[in-house]
């Protein structure tokens, strides 16, 4: 048996918390919303904005939420999340006879292997070290900031030694991350105008949200700071106590840096649990992928539920491979052949050949070079062909067109264009 949440957690400077829902529950309630082929459909295609809210708000939800002053659930979160651990629950069949039955928890979200994962990691690390509430907080949101510093900087990221650390601790569900499922992470690639260097950005959940037509776009944003927050707060920072209210508010703080009243707790929660329901509307109109990894993990006893389509591809190779040479992945998957030389004229198949002179000049030219590991950068052609400028590099070819959008009509098909 397996129970599947949502989740979601926030963390700001006085504030930690974690929404869990019920992804079945989410399920049964919005049953109904399908198409004539039984297929899923986005809730306001089948349901007016009241209904969809009605129903939310009937959906089975544990949201958990500490602060400053405020450590009521301390302790009921941490045996919350621990509660989690796989286990076996003991059954009567319809004879009487004992059995017992797998049981383990599964939590759906949105970069939560990245992000989510590793923010409970450390409440779990740090809850018991502090003897208040307000500095586990605050040493929770130095693990968030140092996340998000250096989360584009892969040899800061993983030669830190502290997040090294709590990446290690072993969580007691499994993780299913939705971002990493449908490729979310890189939607799109730009181009670094500086160094001509390919970089892969990813799509936002909220953006995501506007796919799947959620009847609500909600952004995080706190009113500016007034005089309760500025007296209880600010005034006693070393940094900003010299200012006058009116100056700090000039300071453009973002509202992940700043610290919720008690009387913001409420809207922040309901944002959260928004973020979490988008997950589960993620899930629940687009299943089979989801399924597909279930049936994958249970055929070939690997875990890729989140692993996007290409991962599961490498994921695979990786095991067979393993499987019939009977060496461990770490024995083999990183090691290759090293070359600090390498001739053209090995890798060009001898049965390439062009009718232009042009091109038959090209290629004759490309068997004479030498590449050597200390200038494969250096390595760069240019050709006119036909009135198309390519440039051929290591990384490949790359024609040198003026930006244009090209739409089908119906005398021209465009299928590909480079």
């Amino acid at each position: 048996m397996i129970d599947s949440k949502a989740m979601d957690v926030e963390c700001l400077i006085n504030l930690f918390s974690i929404t869990f829902i019920d992804l079945k529950d989410y399920f049964n309630k919005f049953a109904d919303c399908i198409d004539d082929k039984g297929k899923p459909i986005a809730l306001t295609e089948k349901l007016p904005v009241a209904e969809i809210k009605k129903r939310l708000d009937e959906v089975k939800n544990d949201v958990f939420c500490i602060t400053d002053t405020n450590d009521t659930q301390l302790l009921e979160l941490v045996s919350y999340i621990n509660s989690m651990e796989a286990h076996y629950i003991t059954k009567l069949d319809e004879d009487g006879n004992v059995y017992q039955v797998p049981f383990r928890t599964d939590l759906f979200g949105f970069n939560n292997s990245g992000y989510d994962d590793l923010m409970v990691k450390a409440f779990l690390m740090y809850f018991n070290r502090f003897d208040k509430t307000k500095y586990l907080i605050e040493k929770l949101k130095e693990v968030n900031d140092k996340y998000f510093r250096l989360q584009n900087d892969k040899d800061a990221f993983y030669g830190d030694k502290e997040l090294e650390l709590i990446r290690k601790y072993r969580l007691p569900y499994a993780t299913v991350d939705l971002q990493q499922v449908f490729a979310l992470h890189s939607a799109g690639v730009n181009i670094d105008k500086n160094t001509g260097e390919r970089v892969k950005f990813g799509k936002s959940l909220k953006q995501t949200s506007i796919n799947l037509k959620w009847y609500e776009l909600l952004d995080f944003k706190l009113p500016p700071i007034d005089s309760e927050e500025y007296n209880l707060y600010w005034s006693k920072k070393e940094t900003y106590k010299k200012l006058t209210l009116e100056q700090l508010n000039k300071t453009n703080i973002e509202d992940f840096d700043r610290y919720v009243l008690p009387k913001y707790v409420k809207p922040l929660l309901y944002y959260n649990k928004n973020d979490v329901f988008i997950v589960c509307e993620m899930a629940r109109q687009k299943p089979d992928e989801i399924k597909l990894r279930y049936s994958i993990g249970a055929a070939f006893n690997i875990n890729v539920l989140s692993s996007s389509r290409a991962n599961i591809a490498d994921k695979l190779t990786v095991k067979f491979y393993s499987d019939m040479s009977g060496l461990k992945p770490d024995k083999f998957i990183k090691l290759r052949t090293e070359r600090t030389r390498m001739s053209f004229n090995k890798i060009i198949f001898p049965h390439i050949r062009f009718k232009t002179p042009q091109l038959q000049e090209l290629l004759e030219d490309m068997k004479k070079v030498y590449v050597y590991h200390t200038n494969k950068d250096d390595f760069c052609r240019e050709i006119t062909f036909y009135g198309t400028t390519y440039t051929l590099a290591c990384g490949g070819i790359h024609t040198q067109d003026v930006p244009v959008i090209l739409e089908s009509n119906d005398n021209f098909i465009y299928k590909h264009f480079d």
